[in-house]
């Protein structure tokens, strides 16, 4: 089916930045419309535009993108990218003590342990069952969380791929055949932090952050289990291996474009 509007659900610290550049590259000039971060001046501003602007775009991505799908009049495929929870949660709190903002500058200071114990540590926790249940609120969770467990899984579920981090360039490559592309995917990484520990989390860190993640915990292996069920094996091993060709010559490129721009200047 051709004329479809790839729509990329970023959640925050999941690799989103890179998928988003590799995306970009499929959609040169105007065809993409960035939420940026969720933006409720952005998504309001998608919302009041006429159907024949809304329809110029192919690619719509960005935290907060799937609010816009009742206003896609074109064929769409759904895509979106999970992260562990437990390491989504450590690389949130190393990145807001790397660029901090006054909702939680003072919050994440201290152990992870401690961190996890609060109620910013349960809204790191919760980030996906938040985003897909359509409940920002942690305390209406926690009202019911098997209901707003089961109405994320459901709204993930209507998704066309929900890939993993830890199987990035395979997701990618799901994506790639869904809109019946040619070649394959490559990339170098992007938005990575400088700043978080080399050593592993301790007993009582895992513990902690998995016992204030325990929703997104169950709706991640959900959906790892659902996204191997859906994986062409044999298929994904033979592209696997020219994009990694692939991207292993694209990062050699951007090494070179960039000693060239030091040794220019």
């Amino acid at each position: 089916m051709e004329n479809r509007v790839l729509v990329f659900e970023h959640i925050p610290k999941s690799g989103g930045s890179t998928v988003l550049k590799v995306l970009r590259r499929q959609y040169p000039g105007d065809r993409f419309f960035n939420t940026k971060n969720s933006s409720k001046e952005q998504i309001q501003h998608f919302r009041q535009m006429g159907s024949a602007q809304r329809a110029a775009y192919d690619l719509i991505a960005g935290h907060g993108a799937m609010e816009l799908l009742p206003l896609i009049e074109r064929p769409v495929v759904t895509v979106t990218m999970l992260r562990d929870p437990i390491d989504r949660f450590v690389s949130q709190v190393y990145y807001l003590r790397r660029k901090p903002t006054k909702k939680h500058a003072d919050a994440v200071h201290g152990g992870l342990a401690d961190i996890a114990r609060t109620k910013v540590g349960r809204l790191f926790g919760t980030k996906l069952v938040q985003r897909f249940s359509g409940i920002a609120d942690i305390d209406e969770i926690m009202k019911d969380p098997q209901k707003a467990l089961l109405a994320a899984k459901e709204a993930l579920g209507k998704f066309d791929i929900v890939g993993v981090l830890d199987r990035f360039d395979d997701t990618l490559l799901m994506t790639w055949e869904k809109m019946n592309w040619r070649g394959v995917p490559f990339y170098a990484r992007a938005n990575i932090g400088t700043n978080r520990p080399r050593k592993p989390l301790s007993t009582e860190e895992r513990e902690a952050i998995a016992e204030a993640s325990y929703l997104d915990l169950e709706l991640y292996h959900w959906s790892v289990d659902r996204f191997a069920k859906a994986t062409d094996v044999a298929a994904i091993h033979r592209r696997r291996k020219i994009m990694r060709l692939a991207c292993k010559a694209y990062q050699s490129a951007v090494q070179i474009k960039g000693y060239v721009r030091r040794f220019v200047k």
